[in-house]
């Protein structure tokens, strides 16, 4: 299985250059990854559809769920561990929460894209303070002596895709957005993930349009990076022709389901620093784009690859069970245990 460069692509849409390194495909990687086996998950209801589903702490995910009003903590074994109420008006108020993170054993902080805030909260759902930003964040990170945030660019003019928080302290750590004249698809083309890969490295990769990702290099004092590299995000063969193709207006469901989506949703292997991401295949046997997890090591490298038998959305890995937990379309969760790698 050998990966293949092409060269950049000028993007059907006016003002709209492929700025990142030449993409990267995996000839034959749909037929040598392997089809997982799922099974459904017994959990207790989770009351909407899932935004954010992720791992805490050795022993602890946050699930955030759409119009739910509450933050649930599960154990690894799926059981609630907690339900975080919180109030949409007032101190402690929460309109949007896209992220969150646990300090210690009970001090949520939750990004909150609506109010430009992250908002700090004990597990009995206590107002704790909170920050505020002057962005919308997107995804948070708590690193060393603070925060890493991405942005949701919302707004024109806006100049930094990445902030640290520090003391109260906002910083801008000199991330640029992708370019595109379009304020829809520049907004898409924008939206993040942010994982850890060991050794102080931080990956900030593009879930729609452009498939490539900073590599951010961090010394033992927090800080900017000492850092910062680009590099190709390595995606199947039957994802060539979404790659530098942008509709016009006005679009349709179908132009945008389209678009290039290089890193759908991720997670990292604190095991390992390996990192584990949700991408198309390029296929759709079942009427639904079908989903593929890639592995790489933390410069991006391919390492192996395997098919999902059920349209997964967000996902979580649990390195002690060697296993993700998945949340699908139809809102049910799975447990799918990954072959164990050999090798480094």
């Amino acid at each position: 299985m050998r990966p293949t460069a092409v060269s950049p692509l000028l993007l059907v849409l006016s003002g709209c250059l492929a700025e990142g390194p030449e993409p990267t495909f995996i000839e034959d990687l749909v037929d040598r990854s392997a089809v997982l086996a799922c099974a459904a998950a017994e959990i207790e209801e989770i009351p909407s559809t899932v935004n954010r589903l992720k791992v805490l702490n050795d022993t602890l995910l946050g699930v955030i769920a759409a119009g739910s009003r509450e933050i649930r903590l599960l154990g690894h074994d799926l059981g609630t561990v907690a339900s975080v109420r919180y109030v949409q008006e007032g101190p402690g108020a929460l309109l949007d929460p896209r992220d969150l993170e646990l300090s210690g054993d009970t001090l949520l902080a939750v990004a909150d894209r609506v109010l430009a805030r992250v908002q700090f909260l004990d597990l009995s759902g206590r107002d704790r303070g909170r920050l505020d930003l002057g962005f919308a964040p997107q995804r948070l990170l708590r690193y060393s002596d603070g925060y890493l945030m991405s942005a949701t660019l919302l707004m024109p003019g806006q100049g930094e895709l990445l902030f640290r928080v520090s003391g109260g302290e906002v910083e801008g750590l000199g991330v640029r957005p992708l370019h595109i004249a379009d304020s829809q698809l520049r907004t898409l083309a924008n939206l993040t993930v942010l994982e850890p890969v060991g050794r102080g490295r931080v990956v900030l990769g593009h879930q729609f349009i452009e498939p490539a990702a900073h590599l951010l290099d961090f010394d033992d004092r927090g800080g900017r990076p000492a850092r910062a590299t680009r590099a190709s995000v390595p995606l199947p063969e039957g994802a060539r022709d979404a790659v530098g193709r942008l509709p016009r207006r006005p679009f349709t469901e179908d132009a945008l389901m389209a678009l290039a989506a290089p890193i759908l949703e991720s997670a990292s292997d604190s095991s390992s620093g390996h990192l584990l991401y949700l991408t198309r295949s390029g296929r759709r046997p079942q009427g639904y784009y079908e989903k593929v997890l890639i592995r790489v090591d933390r410069d991006l490298r391919y390492l192996d690859s395997f098919l999902l038998p059920v349209n997964a959305g967000p996902f979580a890995y649990l390195p002690s069970r060697g296993e993700i937990v998945a949340v699908a379309e139809d809102e049910r969760w799975y447990r799918c245990p990954l072959p164990p790698r050999v090798g480094p």
